[in-house]
């Protein structure tokens, strides 16, 4: 009779074990995916983390270069002023400071990578949150449009109405004082000087104002790129703290 249990017992051990062995490996599995999981969370704090890091220093470069593009604007703006007037009881060099802001441009290099990384190792997918999306969009847009108006403003010296003044007058270096700092690169300023006298008349030119004011409406559009990636990274840190 005990004989014709044995199997029975047999099949119950054999049973017990199988079921040991799935719970246990149920258990591993439930571990490693904790594991896992925990990882990936650290992971995604550091990229979050490192986000903030470079949208903040972004916000840093922006503040300095609007700074710098409102100079420009000022000055600019003080130049067209006083081109078309009589501006006799301003000094030349003044004047050639004002006029020299036009060949000046403000650059920015905005911090992304850790965006770029992740958008290349596809962890981009752990930002799901629209808002923080949809803003960084916004912020890619902004710097595509300074771009835009980055390269304008290289065309207008070289192609536009900056290099039509070029072609009448022979020599940019008329408007800068010889020795200061400037960023045109190499020109000649000793070719084609004007007189005090007609220097001051060539300013009433309208070809003088239209150069000038191109370049300011260009400083404008740049100066509104810079504000709209500052608004859109502002609202990136906003969000990705949150999260």
């Amino acid at each position: 009779m005990a004989d014709d249990n044995r199997p029975l017992k047999y099949m119950r051990y054999a049973v017990g074990e199988i079921v040991l062995v799935v719970i246990g490996i149920l258990i591993a599995l439930q571990i490693n995916n904790w594991n896992e999981e925990q990882k990936v969370n650290r992971e995604k704090e550091r990229l979050i983390e490192s986000m903030i890091t470079d949208f903040e220093l972004s916000r840093v470069r922006l503040e300095a270069s609007i700074s710098l593009i409102d100079q420009l604007i000022y000055r600019t703006e003080t130049f067209l002023s006083h081109s078309y007037k009589d501006n006799r009881h301003i000094p030349i060099d003044s004047l050639k400071n004002l006029a020299s802001a036009a060949f000046d441009i403000v650059t920015i290099e905005p911090v992304l990578s850790s965006y770029n990384e992740a958008i290349a190792s596809g962890k981009i997918g752990w930002i799901s949150n629209k808002q923080i999306l949809g803003s960084i969009a916004e912020f890619l847009l902004a710097f595509s449009d300074y771009k835009v108006h980055y390269d304008i403003s290289g065309q207008n010296y070289y192609l536009g109405s900056v290099w039509e003044l070029r072609r009448e007058i022979g020599n940019l270096g008329i408007f800068l004082i010889p020795g200061a700092k400037q960023s045109l690169g190499y020109v000649n300023t000793k070719a084609y000087q004007l007189s005090e006298e007609d220097f001051r008349l060539f300013l009433k030119r309208p070809v003088v104002y239209a150069s000038w004011d191109n370049q300011l409406t260009i400083y404008y559009n740049i100066k509104l790129s810079f504000e709209n990636m500052d608004k859109a990274a502002q609202s990136v840190i906003e969000n990705l703290e949150a999260m």
